[in-house]
């Protein structure tokens, strides 16, 4: 009887190491590395000189909080080419920063209609887009200020907008920093349960 006790406890041993291994192979590339630009951005926050977490708060870290990566968060937008005329001004101290309107983005979250407006620096690169946006989780399970969102575009009329990287501006940890505020126009009706979380 114990003999046969031990092989069923083993069967099921095997059998939970296999559905771990199958689990583990069943993330897709997104997942696997989003979990890794995680983990890497945790370790900078806690070990860079460059972090906005202060350098006592710093041996108390232990990692940003996020949402659960979630695919139905990668969402196909159509892109709208502004003219480039509509410009924002960004001062922090000494330094000012210029950025242009340069495309408004439509598509559906929860099948509705949603609209942001993709800003891109003044003497950055043309192929990347700075997204500042709102949305009904502020002041709730992500930071009051709203989060960002960085996308590569390649001058093609759909871009793929993956908020699983939205994330903090420095000023949600350290107030110090100064944060640029979303446009008017990149208040979302629906909420993003993508990204990173409300630091504290």
């Amino acid at each position: 009887m114990r003999i046969l006790f031990g092989v069923v406890f083993i069967k099921i041993a095997l059998v939970g190491q296999l559905l771990l291994v199958l689990s583990s192979c069943g993330e897709s590339p997104q997942h696997k590395e989003i979990k890794e630009f995680r983990k890497m951005k945790d370790h900078q926050f806690k070990t860079s000189d460059a972090s906005p977490i202060t350098r006592f708060k710093r041996d108390y870290f232990e990692g940003l909080k996020y949402f659960d990566f979630n695919p139905q968060y990668i969402i196909p937008a159509q892109v709208e080419v502004l003219p480039k005329t509509d410009t924002i001004t960004f001062a922090t101290g000494s330094k000012v920063s210029i950025y242009v309107k340069a495309a408004m983005l439509h598509f559906k979250v929860n099948q509705v209609d949603q609209n942001l407006v993709a800003l891109e620096r003044v003497g950055g690169s043309s192929a990347s887009w700075f997204i500042p946006f709102m949305d009904p989780t502020n002041g709730e399970t992500t930071y009051s200020g709203g989060r960002y969102l960085d996308v590569v575009h390649q001058n093609s009329s759909e871009v793929n907008l993956d908020f699983n990287y939205s994330y903090n501006p420095y000023c949600a940890y350290n107030e110090e920093y100064l944060c640029f505020p979303p446009p008017a126009e990149n208040d979302l009706t629906e909420s993003i349960l993508a990204g990173e979380k409300s630091y504290e």
